[in-house]
């Protein structure tokens, strides 16, 4: 099996060699000393070229949640190459290998999803002019108008965006405390009845003592009574009128806890505290794994996991903004510091866009 597994990584490494050897990602990875060694994992030998999977597959084979797949998926689905369907995605192996690809340039290279779309260029790197621009030449023109046009389409891209985040993330952390309070009081109503089992259990072991005490006075009496019988079938009717037989309890031997556990009304006392410490105990171990085991817990984990990757695209379209921002701004801003220059700048964006065209 190992074998099989071993020869088909290699049949799949010489395919990813040849599709992959224009990829930026692949070709980025292989020259950096952090991820060159790992440009070809084990689950290689798991993919056949002919097969369509799942994000579920994906998911397994990269040892990543199906809400941090489904996060590049949404966001990168060119590259990947992706077919959505009306219930769930489809990819073939490469699609499956640049998901690991992404991972690996993200974690090992200390990279972010707007690093990946302009490598893989789906969006432009915008760099101003600097200072040895000399004259309102045309190139001087075409980045204060690039960088104003890029900043407008930015805001408008990121008011878009942020808003529907910021709706999925309130959604999210109202969902997120609604399955808290019900965990608790789940949790609370397992504690009530670990309260009320122990309040229990009490009860009957202090029933139980008292049983055992008169269980044994009732088998000791029983004892001096049957010693004084036969002391009374040996003696003559004179001794006994002038002498009356009396036992004491130290004549005969105490009853043995054999005895005592014997009576039916011990038995069944003793039956009773057992079967509740069973489901005492039944209970303090489904409390004690409550946390990772119930229902709730693991629906708490997912919501968690998807809130944490909302948060953190809210967090990448922030720093992509930003960064356009001070781009434009840089821009602005030199402009502004060159004296004798009045720009005649158009309001209207279509105006704008116009001049860019040109």
């Amino acid at each position: 099996m190992e074998q099989t597994k071993e020869k088909q990584k290699t049949i799949m490494v010489e395919l990813i060699k040849e599709k992959f050897a224009d990829d930026p990602l692949f070709l980025e990875c292989s020259l950096a000393s952090k991820t060159k060694e790992k440009l070809f994992p084990d689950f290689l030998g798991q993919l056949v070229e002919g097969m369509e999977y799942s994000a579920q597959d994906a998911a397994r084979f990269v040892n990543r949640s199906d809400a941090n797949i489904r996060y590049y998926l949404q966001n990168l689905p060119e590259y990947i190459g992706v077919v959505k369907t009306s219930s769930s995605y489809r990819m073939r192996y490469d699609g499956v290998y640049r998901i690991y690809l992404i991972f690996m340039y993200i974690k090992d290279l200390n990279k972010q999803l707007k690093d990946i779309k302009v490598k893989i260029g789906e969006e432009a790197q915008f760099i101003p002019k600097r200072k040895n621009v000399t004259g309102m030449n045309e190139d001087t023109l075409d980045t204060l108008l690039f960088g104003m046009h890029l900043r407008e389409k930015a805001t408008l891209e990121f008011t878009e965006k942020m808003f529907s985040r910021f709706m999925e993330k309130s959604k999210k952390e109202q969902e997120l405390n609604q399955l808290y309070i019900e965990h608790n009081k789940e949790l609370s109503q397992i504690e009530e009845t670990i309260r009320r089992l122990i309040d229990r259990k009490l009860l009957l072991e202090g029933d139980l003592r008292r049983k055992r005490n008169s269980e044994k006075e009732r088998l000791w009496l029983e004892k001096v009574r049957a010693l004084e019988n036969k002391r009374k079938k040996e003696s003559n009717i004179i001794g006994r009128i002038f002498s009356p037989i009396i036992v004491e309890k130290s004549e005969v031997e105490a009853p043995t806890e054999e005895e005592i556990g014997a009576s039916p009304i011990v038995r069944d006392l003793e039956a009773d505290i057992q079967a509740i410490e069973e489901k005492l105990k039944e209970e303090m171990e489904k409390a004690a794994n409550f946390s990772k085991d119930s229902t709730l817990s693991k629906k708490i984990s997912t919501v968690k996991e998807e809130l944490s990757v909302i948060e953190q695209e809210i967090l990448e379209n922030k720093e992509a903004f930003d960064a356009i921002g001070e781009q434009s701004g840089q821009a602005l801003a030199y402009f502004q510091k060159k004296k004798g220059y009045e720009i005649d700048i158009p309001e209207n964006v279509g105006e704008r866009k116009h001049l860019l065209d040109e």
